[in-house]
């Protein structure tokens, strides 16, 4: 995942990205990924601080598709600029 990478704000941006996308098509995470998930978010939330955690992933919940799909495959540069 992007936060062990170095990339704590991406991590938490495309983090709202799948949340949003979890709530939209009513599909959970896969209870097999939910460990090492909840660990790279926590890399995450501590490397950033719990509000520009949030605020990341508040910006990542609300991108439209297009941007959130250019977001998770790199092609757009960090979250605050997206």
């Amino acid at each position: 995942m992007v936060a062990a990478q170095g990339h704590p704000e991406r991590a938490a941006c495309l983090d709202g990205v799948a949340a949003a996308l979890r709530e939209a098509t009513g599909l959970p995470r896969p209870p097999a990924d939910r460990l090492t998930y909840d660990s790279a978010l926590a890399v995450a939330r501590t490397a950033l601080g719990e509000e520009a955690f949030a605020a990341a992933r508040a910006m990542g919940r609300s991108l439209p598709l297009e941007r959130a799909i250019a977001a998770a495959l790199g092609e757009e540069g960090p979250p605050g600029e997206v």
